[in-house]
């Protein structure tokens, strides 16, 4: 099997709501859209429709690569991850 290196999206530039926020958060705690949808009583097709803006939005070839650069760069929490400098409540998501 053959493995690729990518290179992260740069999300330090990168503003999102709150909303979106939420959805990216549980996404990357390994949540389905499904359960994401469940969790935050949207619709699946909503969820599914912020994963896609979060691509496009990052130029990420996958949700993977544009969750890990989102997380990087602060922008949403991740509890298995420690990043330096960061504190919890240093995100910018906006109102």
């Amino acid at each position: 099997m053959l493995f690729r290196s990518a290179v992260l999206p740069d999300a330090n530039g990168i503003k999102i709501t709150r909303q979106r926020a939420e959805v990216f958060t549980l996404l990357a705690r390994g949540m389905s859209a499904a359960q994401v949808a469940t969790a935050t009583f949207r619709n699946i097709e909503t969820v599914k429709s912020h994963a896609h803006y979060l691509r496009k939005l990052t130029g990420a070839h996958d949700a993977t690569s544009a969750l890990t650069a989102l997380i990087i760069a602060g922008k949403i929490i991740h509890p298995a991850v420690t990043v330096p400098g960061q504190d919890e409540d240093d995100t910018d998501a906006a109102e």
